[in-house]
């Protein structure tokens, strides 16, 4: 089973899970995934409140989300449209030693990262979908098409065939792999896994013959 799959299947769960909360709207799956993406990195989703009353049960069903991968963000919104920030990943809010955030321990469960500004078009401008909703209109599309903004193309990825410098030997430069290195700024390999397998080694002072230069 691909990432995708699970990371969708994860999603569903957990909205299945969260709609039991009487505080909980809606909840939205947002980012790449909502986009699409065949080879997502991160599950993404937001949930709108009505207050904050459920929030430590809510950061419980988030941290299952755990199992699938730890790479997920649910941001939270409160009915009027208002950024509140996004669930705490600690088990404990707060824990014995503070956490990264602005307001760490303020509102438990909740938390604010320095340096991240939330800006609305950004965060709207990309596919929405709908896991799970109390009403009938859902408060981020709605508030999505009052901005009347247009979703960014999605980047797409195709496998290539590259030649290893190292031995000379072809080998499957993957989509996935392409996402994750572009992401990095990196620029494609140049040996094939084999090879930079042997190079990792070296640095760790098993030396293969050959293993001279110092880059991918």
């Amino acid at each position: 089973m691909n990432d995708n799959i699970r990371f969708i299947q994860a999603a569903q769960r957990f909205a299945s899970k969260v709609k039991n909360l009487s505080s909980v709207r809606e909840v939205v799956l947002c980012g790449s995934m909502a986009a699409g993406d065949p080879y997502p990195g991160d599950i993404d989703l937001a949930v709108v409140l009505s207050n904050l009353d459920d929030l430590p049960q809510l950061a419980r069903f988030c941290r299952q989300i755990s199992s699938t991968t730890h790479a997920w963000e649910v941001f939270i919104f409160n009915t009027d449209r208002k950024y509140l920030g996004r669930i705490c990943h600690k088990r404990e809010c707060p824990a014995r030693y503070p956490c990264d955030a602005l307001d760490c321990g303020k509102t438990p469960y909740l938390r604010n990262i320095r340096g991240f500004r939330f800006d609305k078009n950004l965060f709207l401008a990309p596919e929405l979908k709908v896991l799970w909703n109390r009403e009938e209109e859902s408060v981020l599309l709605a508030w999505r098409k009052q901005l009347n903004l247009k979703a960014p193309s999605l980047e797409r990825y195709e496998p290539v065939w590259l030649k290893c410098r190292e031995c000379g030997s072809r080998f499957l430069f993957e989509a996935s792999e392409q996402k994750y290195f572009a992401k990095r700024g990196w620029d494609d390999p140049i040996r094939c896994p084999e090879c930079r397998e042997k190079r990792w080694f070296g640095r760790m002072g098993i030396v293969f013959e050959g293993d001279v230069e110092d880059d991918f």
